[in-house]
């Protein structure tokens, strides 16, 4: 919505406007295999509920493996190099994956996988990857005018997984100005680690590292990369085969630089959970009685749990919370939970 609302500054014509699709990878590759596989598409899983039928697999099946492998395993395995056979899987590398495999072992953790595949099917459900999987592989014989693009522009592409990858590439012919990608590795949620080259697309020599920051402070922007001094960035895709922004072009943070200024970071600990949240409660009422508006605080945790008792804590001494996914417009007056 934010991007949306965005692009509708920059192209004021709405014909123009019209011409933009601004979508998340999963939702195109549901159209596709909506469009391309007959109108219906198969009911994706949450992350839990896919592990509950790994669980399921491995105990028919005998398997010493925990459904968390499981899982794993086919995720940055098998959809992400798209294996199709057990002989691709058997002549697959694992790097990355630290537990070593050997054939006979393999060769019974792709029962698991077919026995996952049959599961699913029989009950018309699916994974958000294997959608995207899908509709890459349905897209290698579809028309492109009708079902692709002439460009496409990629946000946060650090956190893309292989097959969302491949789906973007079949998305738009090879050619001058084909794919725009944009990602900072630093920001990485996702462990997806992929060489963009081994996908098709080759940034070597076309790359630029973006230097100038235009969000945080100077002092904030210190302070962080202090925290990662000596971290390497590696390309978008992580292997640092130089293939990307940060690959072989150089690892280090020097350079950034912000072009606003503001107070330094206060660092703070305690000694627990509830000193911790007390004395976030008391700095919100302090900055609230120098004349802040609520809705210029943002709290944020790692955690929903945690985040909830903050916010009880902040409404029992009387300030105004609104949770961030609730309203994101911010159109409620009250200190940000996200």
């Amino acid at each position: 919505a934010s991007l949306r609302e965005n692009l509708a500054l920059l192209l004021d014509d709405p014909d123009l406007l019209a011409r933009v699709d601004v979508t998340t990878v999963d939702s195109y590759a549901h159209r596709l295999v909506r469009e391309l596989g007959g109108g219906r598409v198969p009911t994706p899983l949450t992350d839990q509920e896919e592990r509950r039928v790994w669980q399921q697999v491995g105990r028919r099946l005998g398997l010493d493996w925990t459904e968390r492998f499981l899982a794993q395993e086919y995720r940055h395995v098998v959809l992400a190099q798209g294996l199709r056979t057990v002989d691709d899987y058997l002549n697959a590398t694992r790097r990355g994956r630290g537990t070593a495999l050997g054939p006979l072992k393999r060769a019974r953790l792709w029962r698991a996988v077919d026995a996952f595949e049959a599961e699913l099917a029989a009950k018309g459900h699916s994974t958000h990857l294997r959608i995207c999987d899908d509709a890459a592989r349905r897209m290698a014989g579809a028309d492109p005018a009708a079902h692709g693009y002439a460009h496409v522009v990629v946000d946060e592409a650090q956190d893309l997984h292989p097959a969302q990858w491949r789906l973007l590439r079949a998305a738009v012919a090879t050619g001058p100005d084909d794919l725009f990608v944009t990602g900072d590795p630093h920001q990485r949620i996702y462990d997806a680690h992929v060489s963009l080259a081994s996908l098709g697309i080759r940034v070597t020599g076309r790359s630029s590292r973006l230097r100038i920051n235009y969000r945080s402070t100077e002092e904030i922007l210190t302070w962080a990369t202090g925290i990662l001094a000596g971290e390497p960035i590696g390309e978008l895709g992580g292997d640092g085969d130089g293939d990307g922004p940060g690959g072989a072009a150089g690892n280090g943070l020097a350079g950034y630089r912000s072009l606003l200024h503001g107070r330094r970071p206060y660092v703070d600990g305690h000694p627990s959970e509830h000193a911790e949240v007390t004395a976030l409660v008391d700095r919100v009422r302090s900055w609230l009685e120098q004349g802040v508006r609520p809705a210029e605080i943002a709290v944020c945790a790692r955690f929903n749990l945690l985040l909830d008792k903050v916010g009880r804590h902040l409404e029992a001494a009387g300030v105004p919370v609104v949770r961030v996914k609730d309203d994101p417009t911010a159109a409620t007056e009250g200190v940000r939970l996200a």
